[in-house]
């Protein structure tokens, strides 16, 4: 198994939600489908705990004032 430091991770960190929603990103299609797939698996969640919620650029679009998610990073920027 890879091990990758968090100084890898922080290194694209803020170029990451603009990474994965840009269509020509060769995973967009990856990421895309996973939000489809969470949004299924939320559709009649209330609150939701999500764990290394990286730059939340996923989760907001999950969060509604009646779907409530709790979002946790250890990262030492946010």
């Amino acid at each position: 198994m890879a091990y990758f430091p968090r100084k890898y991770w922080d290194s694209g960190a803020d170029k990451w939600d603009e990474t994965v929603t840009n269509k020509s990103f060769p995973h967009y299609f990856y990421y895309y489908e996973a939000d489809l797939y969470i949004n299924d698996l939320l559709e009649n969640a209330r609150l939701s705990l999500e764990l290394g919620a990286g730059t939340c650029g996923s989760t907001i679009h999950h969060a509604s004032p009646d779907k409530k998610i709790v979002a946790t990073i250890t990262r030492p920027k946010c």
